[in-house]
């Protein structure tokens, strides 16, 4: 118990300290107007996400078909090697099959790669969405006079609260209706 009172004492000293002499500090007596949102489902329905999510399946889909096709070619190869072993020196497949093995690291590591390339580029460009979603959220809470927004998933019950979900995800697929992977996932493919 006494942990909670200083908790609250806490956070209404440092209230009062944020508010003092600010000639525009928000009378105390007046209730806050909060809304919420839900941030999931705007980053799971905005236009710009299933742009980017269905240009990455693409992506992935040529990315695919490219290493299917390499390891197709290295899985021939080491056929081809042990047709030959009988049929050359030691010391000549040993050469070989080094030299097989180097071709199949570095595919395993273009995969790799690959991999973390088409992961960095979704993160990016879903930090790029959510930035913009913020942005909108802010500009909707700031036109209907709400003083805050809380995510949806943090609120257990509420009374007369704004739900700014849909409003916000209007306004974000006008202003980014889609969005362009960057160049360096074109690349990948070839």
């Amino acid at each position: 118990m006494r942990l909670s009172r200083l908790a609250i004492g806490a956070f209404v000293g440092a209230a009062m300290a944020l508010g003092q002499g600010s000639a525009e500090a928000q009378d105390l007596s007046e209730p806050a107007v909060i809304a919420v949102v839900n941030l999931e489902r705007i980053m799971t329905e905005a236009t710009a996400v299933v742009s980017a999510r269905e240009q990455l399946q693409e992506l992935s889909v040529k990315v695919q078909q490219d290493i299917t096709e390499r390891e197709n070619k290295l899985r021939e190869e080491d056929q081809g090697l042990q047709q030959q072993r009988a049929l050359v020196s030691a010391e000549v497949f040993a050469q070989n099959v080094k030299e097989f093995q180097g071709r199949a690291a570095e595919l395993q590591q273009r995969v790799r790669s690959v991999r973390q390339t088409l992961d960095e580029a979704l993160e990016g460009t879903m930090e790029r969405i959510q930035t913009f979603a913020l942005e909108e959220i802010a500009k909707i809470a700031i036109e209907r006079g709400v003083d805050v927004v809380l995510a949806q998933s943090q609120v257990v019950v509420a009374r007369n609260v704004f739900d700014l979900t849909d409003p916000a995800l209007e306004q974000l697929n006008k202003r980014v209706p889609t969005v362009k992977i960057s160049g360096q996932l074109e690349d990948l493919a070839e």
